[in-house]
């Protein structure tokens, strides 16, 4: 069983301090990835982009996020999952900034990159610092933790209809002003977040040349994983530019689209821990 290491002059995982530090962390991270979303019809806009480019863009970050998850597991386990989720979230910060100021189409690929591959580390590491903090209390804590994330992306695509509407932009002006607006709450919050985020337990391994055969589950827990990755996955990324198509409004507007995913995933999720301790 792995020893949890508590840092004497931080949260412990199990105080509400810690709660707070987690959620915040998906919270961010949601918000971020909502405006990302969000804002795909307007980057298409600005830049003129077509379908295909648009999926070459998602499929390059998708491709950044898997590669990220591998690294940012073994990471984690290593040095903790604190460190890594604390020292990803500025390369998503950094992708979405290179994405409000991309003029041409690669540096949105660029931006999509540093997206992905910051948001493939930091997931996986919020996530397992988020196992340790519910192992420290006494009930199911980690459905909420998701519902922050679906929070937040609800709030980043939401930033998209009130920048718009505040300043009277439409189609790709809004990109801009809503990155860097989303950049600075992320790195306003990324200080508090350091301070209050607690220590996660590193995972040991034993390399004795041995390979273990991996359980029937885990294969069907992977094959659940990437159902789940495919759904949500194409409800983020395509919702708002089918929105936008569909109905022939402005892409600001169609950041309804993701709003309509996440509220519906917020109010789910927020019941989970509930029916999972029953």
């Amino acid at each position: 069983m792995t020893k949890i290491v508590q840092d004497p002059a931080g949260p412990r995982l199990g105080d509400r301090t810690a709660v707070i530090a987690v959620a915040g962390l998906f919270g961010v991270n949601g918000m971020l990835l909502g405006g990302y979303g969000g804002s795909l019809p307007a980057l298409r806009a600005r830049l003129e982009l077509d379908s295909t480019a648009i999926a070459i863009l998602l499929f390059v970050a998708g491709l950044a996020a898997i590669a990220a998850m591998q690294l940012g597991g073994r990471l984690a386990d290593r040095v903790g999952a604190r460190p890594v989720s604390l020292f990803a979230l500025p390369l998503i910060i950094a992708g979405v900034v290179v994405i409000g100021f991309a003029p041409v189409y690669p540096a949105a690929v660029a931006g999509g990159l540093l997206v992905g591959f910051g948001n493939g580390a930091m997931d996986v590491a919020m996530n397992a610092v988020g196992v340790q903090v519910e192992q420290a209390r006494r009930r199911p804590i980690m459905s909420r933790f998701h519902a922050f994330w679906s929070i937040g992306t609800f709030v980043g695509a939401g930033a998209i209809l009130v920048i718009s509407g505040l300043f009277g932009l439409a189609g790709g002006a809004v990109v801009l002003p809503l990155m860097i607006t989303l950049a600075v709450i992320a790195l306003a919050c990324w200080p508090v977040l350091i301070r209050i985020t607690p220590q996660a337990a590193p995972v040991p391994h034993t390399v004795d040349g041995v390979r273990s055969r991996i359980p029937a589950v885990a294969w069907l827990l992977g094959l659940m994983a990437i159902g789940f990755g495919l759904a949500e996955g194409t409800a983020m990324d395509w919702a708002s530019i089918h929105v936008t198509d569909v109905a022939r409004v402005d892409p600001a507007v169609g950041a309804i689209g993701l709003i309509s995913v996440s509220s519906p995933m917020t109010a789910n999720q927020t019941l989970g821990d509930a029916r999972v301790t029953r």
